[in-house]
């Protein structure tokens, strides 16, 4: 499969300091969910078609403004969002021991019954590519920069401090971008998918020693 170019959504960023409010409250009293979410890898569809099951409504974290049990958010950048307030409220999460820990073990996303990658809509074909391809580049980047991509983690969302240590990963990002592949990543989503690739690495089984049984 050749793959050209990979975009993502975005939105405002006051919907984005909105999102970044409603995954820190969902985390905070759904924390199980939240992290069966971001472990277990669910897939975009999945998060779609349940919605009401992410309890949004009845943990009543929308903002006044908002449906009491439906999301106005994409399913990725909820995702996204959710991983990154993962990472934020975890009181002992470090990656000084990476070398030793296993790759995450990725879920290949499934197609829909009777669906075909060619018949897909391009939205939904779009979808399936960055789901394919967006963990295997974030892992790389995370591994490459560990302590660059743990300080964006802190900084606060679509602050200058963001920007500029965004900006900072330009070396690692480009070094993990596989042959042919062109990404369009809006922050919210590059700062989402390395928030996914830190905190499953962060729980990600240690590799037995070299000399293990020896």
């Amino acid at each position: 499969m050749f793959v050209k170019n990979v975009a993502t959504a975005a939105i405002k960023t006051g919907d984005r300091l909105k999102l970044a409010g409603v995954a820190r409250c969902y985390v905070t009293r759904n924390r199980a969910v939240a992290e069966m979410m971001v472990l277990d890898q669910w897939s975009l569809r999945r998060i779609a078609t349940n919605q009401y099951h992410w309890g949004l409504g009845k943990v009543n974290c929308m903002p006044p403004d908002g449906p009491s049990y439906r999301v106005d958010f994409p399913p990725d950048l909820f995702l996204y969002a959710v991983a990154d307030a993962l990472v934020g409220s975890a009181k002992r999460l470090s990656l000084g021991d990476l070398p030793q820990r296993a790759r995450v073990k990725l879920l290949t996303p499934t197609l829909p019954p009777g669906a075909s990658f060619a018949s897909m809509p391009p939205k939904a074909r779009q979808q399936l590519i960055a789901e394919l391809t967006l963990p295997v580049f974030s892992e790389c980047v995370v591994r490459s920069a560990p302590g660059s991509v743990e300080a964006l983690l802190r900084t606060g969302i679509a602050s200058q401090q963001e920007a500029a240590t965004l900006s900072a990963l330009g070396g690692s990002l480009g070094a993990c971008v596989a042959q042919g592949v062109t990404y369009s990543l809006s922050p919210e989503a590059l700062r989402g998918n390395l928030a996914l690739a830190y905190y499953r690495l962060a729980h990600a089984p240690m590799l037995a020693p070299a000399n293990a049984g020896q």
